[in-house]
């Protein structure tokens, strides 16, 4: 049995003992309720934990089930009514079309703090923020992993077997696979013998002739890929013994890289071959309110700590027509 430094005993028990006082806890070892602003303080922490999280939506909803927010959806409001014959009829920014409802279930976040990693930070004098820090950017990661990855949602599941997390909950490509089928191409191969040339050519297929009329001109349309794709199209350019001007404007082409005439980006854990093109805030993670459940306790059976968390989301789609997914493209050799 592993027996934690008396200095690191007392910093990891005022650790526990803090963020029960913070939720008007009196033990941290039995469950508690997390309370509303310590949810919000904790959703804008994960979103500060990766490039991609900051851009999307992530937001509390008060009831587990019902309409979507319609968050970042784009519709007119201005017309004129002749009041002598008709009534003002206001516009709802907030419909979407009715394809799909938001669902949230419970999802568990237990984390770890084996006592052999901890025992190094006992002297440190920011311990509290490591053992903070640590839980949000787990938990944060695996979120962005769910969205990208989640295909359906098991009752039991184990992160060792499946690290992309693709049975813990449905993510955003999978409710494109499910509800938007029309605008989900799988299988495109690109390249001199195939239908479209270059990627940039599907791109801008995609904007004109699958994207909602109402969305092709919004301007926040972003292609979101696999490093692979947009790595094949950009390493022709940087790999030349270019003069030095030369190689100054490939360096600038490659760091502001474009599909087609959309921006790029490629988060962390989106499955290899896949190519999304929606904006930002057409995706987002919903949390209900009042269901973040927590404790902390030790076990020493197995030499740690363990912050366990549970919280009922679910990821969303905002709306279908604003989002295309081509799956398993491929260049041609």
């Amino acid at each position: 049995m592993y027996t934690l430094d008396p200095k690191t005993r007392q910093a990891l028990n005022a650790y526990a003992k803090r963020v029960a006082t913070l939720n008007n806890a009196d033990i941290p070892s039995a469950p508690f309720d997390v309370l509303p602003h310590i949810e919000q303080k904790m959703i804008d922490q994960y979103a500060q934990q990766t490039d991609f999280l900051k851009r999307i939506n992530i937001t509390q909803v008060k009831h587990a089930h019902g309409q979507k927010l319609g968050l970042g959806v784009n519709k007119s409001v201005a017309k004129n009514t002749n009041t002598d014959v008709n009534p003002r009829k206001p516009t709802n920014i907030f419909g979407v079309e009715a394809v799909d409802e938001y669902l949230c279930t419970n999802t568990d976040y237990d984390i770890c703090l084996p006592w052999k990693i901890i025992d190094n930070w006992g002297c440190l004098p920011d311990f509290q923020k490591r053992c903070a820090n640590l839980v949000v950017q787990t938990i944060a990661q695996d979120k962005q992993k769910i969205g990208f990855n989640g295909k359906t949602r098991d009752a039991d599941t184990d992160p060792t077997a499946d690290e992309l997390l693709t049975n813990v909950n449905i993510g955003w490509l999978e409710k494109m696979r499910l509800n938007n089928a029309e605008r989900v191409i799988a299988d495109k191969v690109i390249g001199k013998s195939q239908e479209f040339k270059s990627l940039d050519a599907l791109v801008e297929m995609a904007i004109h002739e699958l994207i909602g009329e109402n969305h092709r001109m919004s301007g926040d349309l972003v292609v979101i890929c696999s490093p692979n794709l947009v790595q094949t199209k950009y390493i022709n350019l940087i790999n030349q013994d270019h003069a030095p001007t030369e190689q100054q404007a490939s360096q600038a082409l490659y760091q502001t890289r474009k599909l087609g005439t959309l921006d790029v980006d490629t988060p962390s854990f989106i499955p290899e071959g896949t190519l999304l093109i929606t904006s930002y805030d057409n995706l987002s993670i919903y949390l209900q309110k009042a269901s973040h459940r927590r404790f902390i306790v030790d076990e020493p059976k197995w030499d740690r700590t363990v912050d366990y968390h549970s919280v009922n989301e679910c990821f969303v789609v905002e709306d279908y027509t604003k989002a295309v997914l081509f799956d398993n493209v491929t260049l041609e050799k």
